[in-house]
């Protein structure tokens, strides 16, 4: 609002400081009423005129604000365009072109003109240091681009130091090394100050040489011809090892050079045994058909020669040899074999002439007299064999009058066998009690009748013994059933039909098992539609079998019929059993779910086959492809069984990624953190809050990765490779580091539990990091800033721009996150406003918020009861002490009140 000063009563001007109204005429004429008004007007004159320059000057410092940030604001876009550009020759012209009107065009947008002036002179000055910057920038860039030229020469250089002939490999080390004698300076000496710090320089002049040394050494040892040059290498190797390379570094070439030797010896061994085999084949070509006398030939030809005149093994020779002795002796055993059955034939006949004289005594007499007349020396029987069956004649001659009396006994041996064969218990019963009934057997061969009985009672407890057991064997294959059911698996039918016919079979002794059978049929069809179920469903399914209920269905004569199961108060057997096979399945499925979803849910067919998660560093698609069909299934089996979390690390697989991770080169295990994190997305935080369990430092190094904090990543794995091998940094002791990370990160994370394992891994961390400097820079005494930088990289600082990591916010350390500074995230939170926290969700009274919000008193700066604590990456709650959880601020409904900062600036903007 502008006031209006007035030079006369009908004109008004909206100018500063113009004059007060004036009368023109006598003031001696005037009454005093009239020098009363005039006084009363000059005094309100002078109020408004002093009240509208109060609001010019304020419109003036707002215009003035206004133009210099938006000329800093048109001089950071013009610094960035200009920067774009590749040559650095053309930074500086587009600079100017974009900010040659600036100064002037941002100007006309002052209405007064002194504040034009002022404002003329601070952009001048403001441009003057863009300048400036522009000209740090322009170097900067033009060291960069001769940096990359001096490398791609480097590398040009090593190759002709390693594969050149004798004078391109001089040169090369001459123009990388120098050379004092001719007075030539080397690369790295001209790189030195100028395009790298000359303690840099150095270091990579060495690790040049090493590596020079090394490739000279493989280029060396592959241009020998054969295994004992290269023996007599690697020994000269040994004795004298090349000066630019330490002896733990000539040892592991040198295990290594003798492997590949040793390689290149057994496969020539490999190949000496196929040519042995080849040998060996030619030599028993057409054994089957041979005759005897051909291989004892074949075999003294064989003896005439040594293993090395038949290009053999000496195993192998011996094989053949053997090979062929064994075939003489069957051909031998054959013949004799064949003798033997002429002879078999022969007593074969003798035999059925035994059999057709029956128990006609006069025609055994006879065949007797036959036997008694061969001549042995005819080939026909050999004498044993005559004698042999003599006897045999003779005996049944003898036995014939005592047949009769046993014939019945033994017939009802051969039918108790036949019976107990069959598994015939109830026939062996029957039988038992008719031989007991039977004295006249008794009577006529008492110790037959007596071996006869002991027989049936021996087989009837025998079946009876193995009937038990087959029934036992069926109940525990049974209960293995409900065991796979009540764990989530389903049994086919064909499983329980062959159960059932096997309990058939055993007749009265299954019978009892077939309700069993059956019940577990039911139980497999109930739970096997309840497996998948969530918990809570499946334990709403167990309360209406106790509750009880009915179906109605139709009947095979098209009648429908009504089945009731349960009730209150009704508990049959089948009831009891389903309620609680119902509540080990809902048990099963709780742990399934808390221990291993994925796997639970394979069990359950939700899943047809869980995914293996791998990593094959030489097969980065087949790994990848593992990680998004892992991340698929788990957030499948979260949604369906409504887990608020997805689990995707299956038992002992964390175990195994860290072992991975441990045990691998760096950058494999670059390839595979990379991988986690590309592939699961959105989700790799949650993936790496599973892997901290058992990998914190690995799990802390992948959260760097997230944020792309590559440089940490990186010297954080040399740092635990060197920790691994033993190497420590000077003077790098509990004493000097504690009291820096004490001070550095002060109450940051300690404040809340959750944070207290990023602490303990940050620590780790951050000891890696200072010592994978340490080391590469060779410091002789423990540098404490550079572990107070080390520690801001595993917290996740960006040291170029200032932003994330450890920093105070209200007067604390704090975790921030990347891209914040603590000054952004204290601004925000200090100007919060009820609306933001509505819209999020939060019902706050006004007494805590203004609490929460805090104030600002003249005298005492900035005030408010609650600190701001760091749960997570940039979320944060407020708490009235750092150590005690019960002063945290929660709202209205019970809800600790955080805050994603992100957010909260978003919003404000």
């Amino acid at each position: 609002m502008k006031v209006p000063t007035y030079q006369t009563q009908s004109q008004r001007t909206t100018e500063s400081n113009t004059s007060p109204l004036t009368a023109k005429a006598n003031p001696s004429i005037l009454s005093s009423p009239q020098i009363a008004m005039k006084n009363f007007a000059d005094t309100a004159y002078k109020i408004s005129s002093d009240f509208y320059k109060k609001e010019l000057k304020i419109r003036d410092d707002n215009q003035l604000t206004s133009a210099v940030n938006a000329f800093a604001e048109g001089l950071d876009n013009a610094s960035i365009e200009a920067n774009k550009e590749q040559d650095p020759s053309k930074i500086r012209p587009k600079f100017d072109e974009l900010t040659a009107n600036l100064i002037s065009d941002t100007a006309s947008t002052i209405t007064s003109k002194d504040t034009r002036s002022i404002f003329v002179n601070k952009g001048t000055s403001l441009l003057t240091n863009y300048n400036i910057n522009i000209n740090n920038q322009v170097r900067k860039k033009e060291i960069q681009k001769t940096f990359g030229e001096k490398v791609k020469r480097e590398k040009f250089l090593i190759n002709n130091a390693v594969n050149g002939n004798s004078a391109e490999r001089v040169a090369a080390l001459d123009e990388l090394f120098g050379n004092d004698s001719m007075g030539l300076p080397g690369l790295y000496e001209g790189m030195s100050g100028n395009l790298m710090d000359p303690g840099d320089a150095f270091n990579r002049s060495e690790t040049v040489k090493k590596q020079i040394a090394k490739e000279r050494i493989i280029v060396e040892f592959n241009s020998l011809d054969n295994v004992e040059k290269k023996q007599a290498f690697v020994e000269n190797l040994k004795a004298n090892p090349p000066k630019d390379l330490m002896p733990l570094t000539v040892d592991d070439i040198s295990r290594k050079l003798t492997n590949i030797i040793d390689t290149n010896i057994n496969k020539a061994r490999t190949l000496k045994n196929i040519t042995s085999k080849e040998e060996v084949s030619k030599f028993l070509d057409g054994l089957p058909d041979m005759s005897e006398e051909e291989l004892i030939e074949q075999l003294a030809v064989l003896k005439e020669f040594s293993p090395e005149d038949l290009l053999m093994t000496v195993g192998d020779y011996n094989k053949t040899k053997q090979t062929i002795q064994s075939r003489i002796r069957f051909l031998q055993n054959d013949a004799e074999l064949k003798r033997n059955k002429k002879q078999l034939k022969n007593l074969g006949n003798i035999q059925l002439e035994l059999f057709e004289a029956g128990d006609d005594e006069e025609k055994i007499k006879a065949v007797l007299d036959k036997v008694k007349e061969i001549d042995p020396t005819l080939d026909f029987l050999k004498p044993g064999q005559i004698a042999a069956i003599g006897n045999v004649i003779q005996a049944k001659i003898e036995l014939l009058e005592k047949e009769d009396s046993i014939d019945l006994l033994n017939n009802e041996k051969i039918k108790i066998k036949k019976m107990a064969i069959a598994g015939d218990l109830v026939g062996l019963n029957e039988e038992l009690l008719k031989l007991l009934g039977d004295e006249d057997a008794a009577k006529t061969d008492a110790a037959n009748y007596l071996g006869t009985l002991n027989a049936l009672s021996s087989e009837i407890s025998k079946l009876e013994s193995k009937s038990n057991a087959a029934v036992s064997e069926l109940s525990k294959r049974l209960k293995s059933f409900m065991s796979i059911i009540e764990g989530g698996g389903q049994i086919n039918e064909d499983q329980f039909t062959a159960l059932e016919e096997k309990a058939a079979n055993l007749g009265d002794y299954g019978m009892a098992l077939i309700p069993n059978i059956n019940q577990a049929k039911d139980l497999n069809a109930i739970l096997g539609n309840m497996r998948s179920m969530r918990p809570d469903m499946v334990q709403a399914a167990t309360s209406s079998f106790a509750q009880g209920y009915s179906v109605t269905r139709e009947g095979p004569d098209r009648r429908t019929e009504t089945i009731e199961f349960g009730g209150p108060g009704v508990n049959t057997e089948f009831e009891k059993v389903l309620v609680k096979a119902s509540k080990t399945l809902q048990s099963n499925i709780l742990n399934g779910l808390n221990n291993d979803p994925i796997g639970w849910a394979a069990t359950a067919g939700v899943l047809d086959q869980p995914g293996v998660l791998m990593f094959d560093p030489n097969d980065m698609g087949t790994t990848a492809g593992s990680i998004v069909l892992r991340r698929n299934q788990a957030l499948e089996v979260a949604a369906h069984y409504g887990m608020a979390q997805p689990t995707f690390l299956r038992p002992g697989e964390k175990q195994l990624l860290v072992n991975t991770l441990y045990n691998s080169p760096k950058q494999t295990r670059l390839n595979f953190l990379t991988a986690l994190v590309q592939g699961f997305g959105a989700d790799a935080p949650d993936v790496l809050g599973e892997l901290a369990s058992e990998g914190p430092e690995f799990a802390h190094i992948g959260g760097l990765m997230l944020l792309g904090n590559m440089s940490a990543v990186n010297l954080a794995l040399d740092g635990l490779d060197l920790k691994k091998d033993g190497i420590t940094a000077t003077d790098f002791t509990s004493i000097n580091k504690n009291e820096i990370f004490d001070e550095v990160v002060g109450s940051a994370l300690g404040a809340n539990m959750s944070m207290a394992g990023d602490l303990a891994s940050g620590r780790n961390i951050a000891d890696a990091i200072y010592l994978a400097i340490a080391t590469k820079r060779g410091f002789n005494v423990f540098e404490d800033g550079i572990y107070e930088d080390a520690i801001q990289m595993a917290f996740g600082a960006n040291l170029d721009n200032g932003t994330g990591g450890i920093q105070e916010v209200r007067g604390e350390r704090t975790l921030v996150p990347p891209g914040f500074t603590g000054d952004m995230v204290e601004t925000a939170l200090n100007s919060i406003t009820q609306d933001y926290l509505r819209s999020v969700g939060y019902n706050v009274d006004d007494g805590l918020f203004k609490e929460i919000k805090g104030s600002f008193k003249a005298m005492f700066g900035f005030s408010s009861p609650y600190k701001v604590v760091s749960v997570g990456n940039g979320l944060y709650q407020f708490q009235q002490s750092l150590s005690h959880q019960t002063t945290i601020a929660v709202d209205n409904d019970g809800n600790i009140i955080q805050i994603l900062i992100a957010d909260l600036i978003a919003a404000q903007q």
